[in-house]
């Protein structure tokens, strides 16, 4: 019976370190930096335009990052144009950076009135902010940060 609790001890302790690392990158995400590189124009139709954007997403931490999924909201001041989310897991390697490409999907109709205050130079700031979702053993957590803020 000793030999049985000893074991299973032993295998406990294994998968609480293994799961501290695990939980570890997650929690990584929370110290990393995101820098814009750029945008660019993929493809209109007569309903929407895509763009792409480009995201330095740097971890400075001495363990990996890993982000489960990300959702973004792009903003004109505080009217939302478009929101939406990266479709694989992101890993950032310990003391590295990578570049995030994040698709947005911008509808026309949802878009005419950004547009006019553009035209019209009343918008004061653009905004790209993130959730960032990380799996754990106690559920699905989440951390807001900000990506990327411009003032005209």
């Amino acid at each position: 019976m000793r030999q049985y609790k000893g074991r299973s001890l032993l295998i406990l302790a294994i998968l609480f370190c293994s799961g501290c690392t695990w939980l570890t990158q997650r929690m990584a995400v929370t110290q990393c930096t995101f820098e814009w590189l750029s945008v660019s124009h993929q493809k209109s139709s007569l309903t929407h335009t895509r763009f792409k954007i480009d995201l330095r997403a740097g971890n400075p931490n001495n363990t990996d990052a890993t982000l489960d999924r990300i959702v973004y909201t792009f903003y004109a001041d505080d009217l939302k144009l478009v929101e939406g989310s990266t479709p694989n897991t992101i890993h950032i390697p310990a003391g590295e950076s990578v570049v995030l490409p994040i698709e947005l999907k911008v509808s026309h109709l949802s878009a005419v009135e950004a547009i006019a205050r553009v035209y019209e130079g009343r918008v004061a700031r653009y905004r790209l902010t993130a959730r960032v979702y990380m799996r754990t053993p106690w559920g699905e957590m989440n951390h807001d940060i900000e990506l990327w803020n411009q003032g005209s």
